[in-house]
């Protein structure tokens, strides 16, 4: 288990986690609990969270926790009794936030320990992505990795001072349970409060380490130790980076294809690989969020929207290399996935679908990937036991033991693969390549009737801002590496619809919402929000020429400085103040698997330079850059949406 954001790439949301901090040590899990603690509320459980503009925090609404939302009421209330805060990050096409959420937040002890001894605070990470980051640091630099469901005990200031990720209800197989940490949490605070605050300043101050780096200058050598990096990690049989999980990271793929052919080459490997492999949709397109296995076939299956904007934008980029028609295909598969599957009526387009569905035959339960897989039978059903059978189960790896592995989770089930190509299967089963495409011309439409008829995953209806903000940028780019006009249209579109429902023009400068479900606003925009529509804006002013998109970028440009810039020491926090004080805001640097703000923002600004010649923007676009290069010199294949655009960044500074 490792973290998309520091020096680990690329986070999962499943698999046990290990239980870390910087005051507990060892855990003598069966000590008695010490009395303490307030009356019960007037309402039991978590209805604070029934009217959250968050299908996560919903679906927490009926536990028995008495969850609050992150927010001043939660810290006054741990201040006035003197308790702990318990803060739990999650989302909600996360399988394993799922899994704890039936598996322990559901559970009457650990709703007991919690509410007598606790204030709970559930978290959406893609509302806030600004507080994920921050906690997620520290439970990355304790023990090492981190991933969701991210849980971390924190004092009433909410400093933390123990976290880990996934816990079961009681101890297994040498992991702690969630009673037994409630319960060595509880006997610490009341016999040592005083040890437990110091550790907590420590785990703040973890937080905190590596904001104020002396920038320097901007280094030539960035992108050539950036690209040996990769080189370091990569696998050229299977492609990708590093071994399994294996995450898309479209930022170094787009770095790698602007670079030399041999580096590039690892890029192309790389969206060969995945467009061949099971973590691409070989029925319903679509790129699925990660594969738990080195070789690309048995994804983890959550669709999220800034997967398909930036996986479109690899692909375009692929195709402008290398030319053929083999890219274009599988991008405007993907965004005719978006269109049809991610489109929302109100306008723009919602965050995910979720990796969960319900099982056809066990409608009351769900279980990973039950939309996607198929077991023997099923793909039986669907085609037949003839010759289309055998050429589809040729073609996409299909067996009837099952092709995942030892997949516990999966048992018997089949992802679909590019196996082989259609001459490897005429060979085999002896056919013409002509009836081998009429047999998978028939077979799809046959599958993808049988699995229509299967309950759909959950959507995630939130509209967020920056992701919109990408996906719009990847149709305005299709549109003019395309030569097609309709997928500039659609970004127009999604734009007017963003702007309309997250983005309020009349505030001085303008405030920008992260995200919205219908008839309700979510929380304050964090910094890439801002940065993010601003580089769509661009990208439309680009394949349009009209004014008002250059100017809608320079607003919220100039909205992201005013709001989150770090007067001190160049570039962006990652988000505005908090309850818990100044000391929780973080700059992002990490440029996987979404660009971060200090990339978007130097890069942003440098354009807006460019095109207004406002010396302002490029000095500022130079800072962040500036910023963001210090931070990353020791691992520059951090920064690779920054660094690929580091010719021109390098430009800024010697006008300096």
């Amino acid at each position: 288990m490792s973290s998309d954001e520091g020096p680990l790439r690329g986070s999962v949301d499943r698999n046990p986690g290990r239980v870390v901090g910087v005051v507990l040590g060892m855990l003598a899990l069966a000590l008695p609990l010490h009395a303490g603690g307030e009356k019960e509320a007037e309402r039991s459980g978590g209805w604070r969270l029934e009217q959250a503009a968050s299908p996560y925090l919903r679906m927490h609404a009926d536990n028995p926790v008495e969850w609050y939302p992150w927010g001043e009421a939660a810290f006054e209330r741990a201040r006035r009794t003197n308790r702990p805060l318990f803060i739990s990050v999650g989302y909600f096409t996360c399988h394993w936030c799922h899994v704890m959420e039936r598996e322990s937040f559901t559970d009457p002890e650990i709703a007991r320990l919690l509410n007598r001894h606790f204030v709970a605070v559930k978290v959406d990470r893609e509302q806030r992505p600004d507080l994920d980051q921050a906690y997620r640091r520290f439970v990355e630099e304790t023990a090492g990795t981190a991933g969701w469901p991210l849980n971390v005990w924190a004092t009433p200031e909410g400093k933390p001072f123990l976290g880990g990720v996934y816990f079961p209800p009681e101890a297994e197989e040498g992991q702690p349970g969630m009673k037994g940490l409630l319960r060595e949490v509880v006997r610490r605070w009341t016999e040592d409060e005083e040890g437990v605050r110091q550790g907590a300043e420590e785990g703040a101050a973890l937080i905190r380490r590596g904001l104020t780096v002396d920038p320097g200058g901007l280094r030539s050598d960035l992108p050539r130790r950036a690209a040996k990096a990769l080189r370091g990690e990569f696998a050229p049989f299977q492609g990708g980076f590093g071994t399994a999980p294996k995450f898309p990271r479209p930022a170094d793929l787009l770095f790698l294809l602007g670079r030399g052919e041999d580096e590039a080459d690892m890029a192309r490997t790389t969206l060969e690989a995945m467009a061949e492999g099971g973590i691409r949709d070989q029925l319903g397109g679509g790129f699925h969020r990660y594969a738990v296995d080195p070789d690309w076939r048995v994804p983890h299956f959550e669709k999220m929207l800034y997967n398909q904007a930036l996986l479109v934008r690899a692909l375009l980029a692929a195709g402008e290399r290398y030319g053929g028609d083999r890219w274009a295909e599988v991008a405007r598969e993907t965004l005719a996935f978006v269109e049809r599957q991610m489109a929302l009526p109100e306008g723009g387009y919602r965050a995910a679908l979720s990796a969960d569905s319900a099982r056809p035959e066990r409608p009351q339960g769900s279980a990973e990937g039950a939309y996607y897989t198929w077991t023997w039978e099923q793909f039986t059903q669907a085609l037949g036991k003839g010759e289309r059978r055998a050429v589809a189960a040729a073609r996409f790896g299909v067996k009837p033991g099952g092709n995942t592995g030892e997949s516990a989770e999966l048992g018997r089930a089949n992802v679909l693969y590019r196996a082989r190509d259609r001459e490897a299967v005429a060979e085999e089963l002896g056919l013409s390549p002509e009836a081998v495409d009429r047999h998978l011309r028939e077979a799809r439409t046959r599958l993808l009737r049988a699995r229509r008829q299967r309950p759909a995953p959950p959507a995630d209806d939130k509209l967020v801002a920056a992701w919109n903000g990408h996906m719009i940028t990847a149709l305005a780019r299709a549109g003019g590496a395309l030569g097609e006009a309709r997928y500039v249209r659609r970004a127009e579109k999604a734009a007017e619809a963003v702007w309309d429902r997250l983005v309020d023009p009349t505030a001085e400068p303008v405030r920008v919402r992260r995200s919205a479900l219908p008839g309700q606003a979510g929380p304050p925009g964090a910094a890439e929000d801002y940065l993010a529509l601003a580089e769509a804006g661009l990208a439309l002013h680009g394949q349009t020429g009209t004014g008002r998109w250059l100017a809608r970028a320079r607003a919220l440009a100039d909205a992201a400085v005013e709001h989150f810039w770090d007067g001190g020491n160049g570039g962006f926090y990652a988000g505005g103040p908090t309850p818990a004080g100044e000391w929780l805001r973080t700059k992002p640097f990490n440029d996987n698997p979404l660009p971060s703000a200090n990339a978007l923002g130097a890069r942003v600004l440098a354009e807006l330079g460019a095109r207004t010649g406002n010396q302002e923007y490029r000095r500022r676009g130079q800072e962040a850059a500036a910023w963001m290069a210090a931070r990353i010199a020791d691992e520059p294949a951090l920064g690779t949406y920054l660094i690929a655009d580091w010719n021109r960044l390098r430009a800024l500074e010697s006008r300096e």
